[in-house]
């Protein structure tokens, strides 16, 4: 990496403000956030390398840059921090939230850990620990007096992603942890036999209890939920909590329809556009992705029958996320959504590549800020380091097969059979692809209308004769390129979700077959993914 000096520094921050104009942007009235003023969220991993708090230097920067809310990525400040963050936001015009983990460690002798329905344990807290409940409480409650002080500050993010191993899924599924299983029992007025971590959800379901169970759980969240959100209220209504991820069972179910109100709109932070969905994806292509997944996301929230806003991701160090593309895909995100949000990491301050993105996002923002949409489909002004092969170098005579998305070690495996070769898929071209017998495409997460151009080149690829074999993912995200044999329902896939995805859901193998190798019937298994 190429580390610059002060003296060039100072001429790059001269350069950006030549190249985009230094005067500050109208400030955004607070009711206007989200609705009429887009979000232009920067949560900072950069400045704060090493859980540094931002200066009053840095804040700055991010105000004339355009962004309108800050936060930043690194651990919980203390009181003091919070207090100066939420001061010195509001003295440039713009607001602070305070970016706060939804996991809190389960570190005591007595703390509830998180059970998951395979027998899975983290070193996490229940959602069902008072531990965990009382954390947030005091932690929000806190932020919300300073609120009151401090107006700048409107909120908080919670990161509900698991950052423990195994990661079975994001925050929080149904918990089998021995504190809700003891309480439903009371309830139910039953025994409840000894049982292992992994043995708790298939008992339940064998005695006709897991949707009792799962009633009971849900209903306990709600109330915790709900009294938490009262709390709140009772100092500030109008703090707002941003939640990421979504989608999770206490996200549905708690979460949601508790924490969101007609004075403070829960704020959904979107990852599904952190970059390039695919390296075969061009940067105008990617854009489209993107912008199709946002529109199928934003479609499930606007159907809630309580009031939340949408914002879409955008991070650095993800595929393909460049300066230029980053500073697009904002103006992308912004247009179809109530906003964005970087998730900003992966340099130092000192890197080029970190003048080089404020430079794009200061005219991102500018341009969002004017209402100028079409900047995004600009022609590049730097060049695009993607660059497609147009050839595969095939060493036997067997089947060549084309992978996308699936680990080496899945390749080694068809190999060591002496009827496959196997490559990775490096380009959409159909000459290119037609020197493949068969492409797998596994987690294929790409938005993508059937007239695009990587779904024309599939069609083409089968119509010659190309296997084709959407794995895991793919098939859901992709508008099908064969409405001739099968489509879902795009672009909302609720009734896939709801018909053909599985979760928490054990496999049985059923017969003896050729593709199960050793395993025999009556073989039990949880997939390594409790979505699929």
């Amino acid at each position: 990496m190429t580390v610059t000096t002060s003296r060039t520094l100072k001429l790059a921050t001269l350069a950006l403000i030549i190249a985009v104009g230094s005067a500050p942007l109208p400030a955004t009235e607070r009711a206007d956030l989200g609705r009429t003023d887009k979000f232009r969220v920067m949560i900072d991993k950069v400045f704060t390398r090493g859980g540094r708090t931002l200066t009053e230097d840095q804040i700055r920067q991010m105000a004339e840059a355009g962004f309108n809310v800050i936060s930043q990525g690194y651990g919980l400040r203390t009181i003091e921090d919070v207090n100066f963050l939420a001061e010195t936001a509001g003295k440039y015009g713009i607001y602070y939230m305070p970016f706060i983990r939804g996991s809190y460690p389960a570190r005591k002798e007595d703390s509830v850990n998180l059970v998951w329905a395979s027998g899975v344990v983290n070193k996490v807290c229940s959602p069902n620990s008072d531990e965990l409940w009382d954390w947030w409480t005091d932690l929000l409650t806190q932020y919300a007096r300073i609120s009151v002080t401090h107006p700048a500050l409107i909120g908080v993010f919670i990161d509900f992603e698991l950052y423990d191993r195994p990661k079975p899924s994001n925050l929080y599924s149904l918990s089998y942890d021995d504190k809700i299983m003891a309480e439903f029992a009371q309830a139910q007025g039953i025994g409840l036999p000894d049982l292992g971590p992994a043995e708790r959800c298939p008992w339940l379901k064998q005695q006709g209890l897991h949707e009792s169970f799962k009633t009971f759980q849900i209903g306990s969240w709600r109330q915790r939920c709900r009294k938490l959100r009262q709390a709140i209220d009772a100092i500030n209504p109008s703090f707002q909590i941003g939640v990421y991820s979504a989608g999770t069972t206490f996200f549905n179910e708690a979460a949601m329809p508790e924490w969101s109100t007609q004075a403070a709109p829960l704020i959904l932070t979107n990852a599904a556009s952190y970059g390039r969905p695919s390296n075969l994806l061009s940067h105008e292509e990617s854009l489209l992705a993107n912008r199709g997944k946002l529109i199928l996301d934003g479609r499930w929230p606007a159907g809630w029958p309580v009031p939340s806003m949408h914002i879409g991701g955008i991070d650095p160090v993800v595929r393909g996320a460049d300066p230029e593309f980053s500073g697009k895909n904002a103006v992308m995100i912004a247009d179809v959504t109530d906003g964005y949000w970087v998730f900003y990491e992966g340099f130092k301050p000192t890197d080029p590549r970190h003048s080089s993105h404020y430079q794009w996002f200061t005219r991102a923002n500018r341009a969002i800020v004017a209402g100028d949409y079409d900047f995004q489909y600009q022609p590049r002004e730097t060049p695009d380091e993607y660059v497609h092969e147009t050839a595969i170098e095939a060493q036997t005579d067997r089947f060549q097969v084309g992978l996308y998305g699936i680990r080496a070690a899945a390749g080694d495996v068809l190999e060591a059979t002496g009827k496959y070769e196997c490559h990775t898929v490096k380009g959409l071209n159909l000459d290119y692809l037609r020197q493949f017998d068969v492409i797998a495409l596994q987690n294929f997460n790409a938005g993508l209308p059937a007239d695009s151009k990587l779904a024309r080149a599939l069609r083409q690829f089968v119509w010659h004769g190309g296997g084709l074999f959407l794995t895991h993912d793919s098939g859901w995200y992709l508008e099908s390129p064969f409405p001739q044999i099968a489509v879902r329902d795009f672009p909302s896939h609720d009734n896939v979700e709801a018909g053909r995805h599985v979760a928490d859901t054990e496999m049985l193998v059923d017969r003896a077959h050729e593709a199960f190798g050793q395993l025999q019937p009556g073989t039990r298994l949880m997939p390594e993914f409790r979505d699929h």
